[in-house]
């Protein structure tokens, strides 16, 4: 679904990756370790497609939709309520309806439903109704409504103002925004850091059946644990792969230290005789 190429991304003399390659296939739960400094929140950036690189590729297989909940909130208008904002994931298919409505009017109009110009606008017709079902923009509302729901506002909370609401309580609503829009890859950058345990509970469940591919930068160790199935370490610019969960990781690292080291010692030894 998504792949990047020999990706390098330097800041100055600080080469934050370098020539980094990884795939993350459909239906994947990647968890995105490393220190601090170490360049997770630039390959988020990448990924999304909000910054550039200096070299490498990110390919989007069949126009693949990319998603990124940042760990600032993003609102411009806070007069609007939560329930509000949850469904400008849905501004495409305004777009989509406007412009159904607008075939349909043009199809009435035609003076000729035998020519060749109205067969093509039945085709767009056509095209623009499929995608509206796929989104299914008519459960809308109820939908944006549940997502808010398991995320910890009542009925009430979710009709007033945003600027009621604190920093996390917003981002709470950023997080139902994203999860609506349902991209193809859901970049999530500390998505537990203002959620009470309930909401993570919800969170574990409907991420569990996300039709796409999800990428999780948390300290919390034990979502990471229950939620990933491949752990992609960042270090020195580039990424080392281990398949499983966090407690998998750990394990599969310790041993890849002590092979490294053993390696090291080995080749020390030689090194040592040789001059000798």
């Amino acid at each position: 679904m998504l792949s990047l190429s020999s990706i390098t991304k330097r800041y100055g003399d600080v080469t934050a990756l370098d020539r980094l390659s990884v795939n993350v296939p459909d239906d994947s739960y990647v968890s995105l370790l490393g220190a601090s400094g170490s360049g997770k929140t630039t390959l988020l950036r990448v990924i999304a497609g909000e910054q550039s690189v200096d070299q490498g590729d990110v390919i989007y297989e069949g126009g693949a939709s990319v998603g990124f909940l940042r760990q600032d909130t993003q609102e411009e208008d806070l007069s609007i309520s939560p329930l509000e904002e949850a469904l400008h994931a849905f501004d495409d298919v305004l777009r989509l309806e406007a412009e159904a409505e607008r075939l349909t009017k043009e199809m009435e109009a035609h003076p000729d439903h035998t020519t060749d110009d109205y067969f093509k606008l039945v085709e767009q017709f056509s095209k623009v109704h499929d995608r509206l079902l796929t989104r299914e923009s008519h459960t809308a509302e109820s939908r944006a409504a549940s997502i808010l729901s398991g995320l910890g506002f009542s009925d009430d909370e979710m009709r007033r103002p945003l600027s009621t609401f604190s920093g996390g309580w917003r981002m709470r609503v950023a997080l139902a925004r994203l999860l609506l829009g349902a991209p193809d890859v859901l970049l999530l950058d500390e998505p537990t850091n203002h959620l009470d345990i309930e909401s993570i509970d919800w969170l574990e469940q409907y991420l569990t059946t996300y039709p796409g591919a999800v990428v999780l930068v948390s300290h919390d160790q034990y979502f990471l644990d229950r939620m990933t199935t491949s752990t992609a370490d960042l270090i020195r610019g580039q990424i080392d792969n281990y398949p499983g969960n966090y407690a998998h990781y750990l394990e599969a690292r310790q041993e890849r230290r002590l092979h490294w080291q053993a390696r090291y010692d080995n080749q020390q030894k030689e090194i040592a005789e040789i001059e000798q």
